[in-house]
């Protein structure tokens, strides 16, 4: 089996691709996604053509497609602050020490000047905060500056636009070839917008020439919490008209001691009996109302507690069901971990089903080894899985072993991986055998190696280096320079995340797009 990523970029653009080769099938190519891509970033926007990869909001659904998609990007801008931040002022008399907390923790500090400032560049997390700045000045007294506000991560900033629009032909894989529908093309679009920090506002559309469904969302965020909502409607050919509806809250208190904070939450959701987003063209939702809640409490000793249940109204003489949640999770300053998730869940055939999940992680020695045990009720499975991870991301030697007992059968696996400068390796065995097999030697056994790598070029120049996840940075030597071994961005004190040697020229694979990345080199002298 081969596996095949790659992109290249001619001009403005850059083009996308995935295929795969496997002979044990009846046509052994496999054509993946293929897709160019122009992005402006001082926008922001980005356009796709090819297959498509579209977001979606709302009651919307994913349809796979190729098409053009034209949509707001805001990792082109990465350190651009798209949701709400704490607004105000302040005026230094004299040079002093300024300290920027939210919710009780210094995030910033500086020695600022006389003069009036902002603090609106200072982001908040998700939930109730409570921002203030902390002002000494050089004779030592302080003074205190509050600035509490509410804020959610599906919030945008007042002014900021948030949209995709895509029109495309639904897409299926068959047999290794990709076949496009030319007589359902279909749109998909929404567009969000936030009017104030405290309320974005959104409207979107899907539809073809057999279905059509537009909905309309909000996100409010008050002192008491976010409160959340999304409406829509749906039509499809021999089903007629449908409703759907959503409504949530949510409040995370922050402002509390860390060792007393609380999260909770509130939902209700509502759909018609033929209901149906993109894509779903015999609808039967046997299911009109699902009400749930939640909350989580966190206690000293890092004790956390979580609470939850849901209620399911059925319809047309179905059964109403319901579920209950316990989880319970313990730290110790040691590292381990225990976890306990007990579940009771009423079907809509009037089964009650009681099952239970328990977790312990030990780590050992100083943290590069691990030992992970689970029991499962649900899937009457015990696991437990010991695993060593290398001190350095280049260079070591990760290890893992799996014991696994279910009702069906018992399996052991292992497995070692070796990252290097120049790519990947990954050697892994598995034996399973039926637990219930009167054969003690029936075994299933397979051994798989897997080889990563990647061939970067750029310049006129090549590279061999590990497979990229994003962007790439190739390295090149000055001719004064060559035949000599370079280090590049040096781990620990005896490797490094990349290498120019008797191989080439060295490949950073790891770098993120439109994001400063800072490369040291350790050269000869």
């Amino acid at each position: 089996l081969l596996n095949l990523d790659g992109a290249f970029n001619p001009g403005p653009f850059v083009v996308e691709w995935v295929g795969s080769y496997d002979q044990g099938r009846d046509r052994p190519w496999h054509r993946g996604d293929i897709s160019a891509v122009f992005d402006e970033p001082s926008n922001a926007w980005r356009t796709r053509l090819g297959d498509l990869s579209y977001p979606t909001t709302g009651f919307q659904s994913f349809v796979a497609a190729g098409g053009l998609t034209f949509a707001k990007n805001f990792d082109l801008q990465p350190y651009r602050v798209t949701q709400p931040t704490v607004r105000g002022s302040f005026f230094l008399v004299q040079e002093s020490k300024v300290e920027v907390l939210v919710n009780n923790v210094v995030v910033r500090t500086f020695r600022l000047q006389p003069g009036p400032y902002d603090i609106r560049d200072f982001p908040l997390s998700s939930g109730i905060n409570d921002a203030k700045l902390r002002i000494t000045d050089p004779t030592g007294q302080v003074q205190v500056l509050d600035y509490p506000s509410v804020v959610d991560s599906s919030m945008l900033a007042q002014g900021e636009h948030e949209f995709s629009y895509s029109l495309g032909l639904p897409s299926t894989t068959v047999n290794g070839w990709r076949r496009y529908d030319g007589a359902t093309a279909a749109l998909s679009v929404f567009h969000r917008f936030g009017f104030t920090d405290q309320l974005t506002l959104g409207a979107n559309f899907q539809g073809n020439r057999l279905q059509q469904m537009a909905g309309v969302e909000g996100v409010w965020a008050t002192a008491l919490g976010v409160f959340d909502m999304d409406l829509a409607w749906s039509r499809v050919d021999s089903h007629g008209n449908a409703m759907a509806a959503r409504v949530g809250f949510r409040r995370e208190d922050r402002t509390m001691s860390r060792d007393w904070q609380r999260v909770w939450g509130l939902s209700a959701e509502f759909k018609g009996r033929d209901f149906a987003p993109l894509g779903t063209l015999s609808p039967d939702n046997g299911t009109s109302l699902d009400l749930s809640a939640r909350v989580s409490q966190q206690f000293p000793y890092n004790v956390s507690v979580g609470l939850g249940t849901s209620y399911q109204i059925g319809r047309h003489g179905q059964r109403n069901a319901d579920s209950q949640n316990v989880f319970v999770s313990k730290a110790w300053t040691t590292g381990i971990t225990a976890n306990l998730n007990l579940d009771r869940r009423r079907m809509t055939t009037g089964e009650v089903d009681l099952t239970m999940f328990l977790s312990l992680d030990v780590p050992l020695y100083d943290g590069g080894q691990k030992l992970t045990t689970t029991h499962d009720t649900n899937s009457r499975s015990t696991r437990a899985q010991w695993e060593r991870r290398a001190p350095t991301a280049v260079g070591g030697l990760d290890a893992e072993v799996v014991l696994e007992r279910d009702s069906d059968s018992r399996e052991v696996s292992g497995e070692l991986d070796y990252r290097g400068t120049r790519g990947r390796a990954t050697l892994s065995h598995d034996i399973a055998r039926p637990r219930n097999s009167g054969d003690i030697g029936i075994h299933d056994r397979r051994t798989t190696l897997r080889l990563e790598s990647a061939l970067v070029f750029a310049k006129g120049r090549f590279a061999i280096g590990r497979t990229v996840t994003d962007s790439f940075a190739l390295l090149a030597p000055h001719p004064t320079l060559e035949g000599q071994t370079i280090g590049v961005n040096p781990i620990e004190d005896t490797d490094y995340l990349a290498r120019i040697d008797t191989l080439g020229n060295a490949a950073l694979p790891e770098l993120g797009s439109y994001r400063v990345s800072n490369v040291s080199i350790d050269a000869p002298d």
